[in-house]
């Protein structure tokens, strides 16, 4: 006669769906000696697959040699940035370099537009303007070399 699962669970003092599962896990009903070793060899091939301490010391090195590569990296990376200070004289730098060039387009401007007709003024403006823009593009001293 077939072993019941509410019997089976009384025996093992556990709950009917604690049966109901390993029955489904594959567990058989025909026997409890035959369910005890199906949930025996259960638990053996589960421990063979548990990681041993070994292992685990194996992983942790890998995890800390890793993060002592990306520290690494963090410090190489912050040596290459600017200081606040360099930042700031590199900002003076750039702003007064600006501040020089667009002071003095009014004046080279009004010279240059003396005397000319409308579409002379324009291109005079547009070429004006165009050395302007490249004067500002070039103000970089964010490099060391660039003293």
């Amino acid at each position: 006669m077939a072993l019941t699962q509410t019997t089976l669970a009384k025996r093992w003092r556990c709950t009917q769906q604690a049966i109901s599962k390993l029955v489904a896990k594959g567990m058989p009903l025909t026997s409890e000696a035959a369910a005890r070793a199906w949930k025996e060899a259960q638990q053996q091939r589960r421990s063979r697959t548990e990681i041993t301490d070994e292992e685990r010391a194996i992983r942790f090195a890998i995890l800390q040699l890793d993060l002592d590569r990306r520290r690494y990296e963090f410090e190489r990376e912050r040596e290459r940035m600017l200081s606040a200070a360099e930042f700031e004289a590199a900002l003076f730098l750039t702003n007064s370099a600006i501040l020089a060039a667009i002071n003095a387009f009014g004046a080279r401007l009004n010279e240059k537009l003396e005397g000319l007709g409308f579409d002379d003024r324009a291109l005079v403006l547009e070429q004006e303007s165009e050395l302007l823009r490249k004067t500002i593009a070039s103000c970089d001293y964010l490099h060391p070399d660039a003293e």
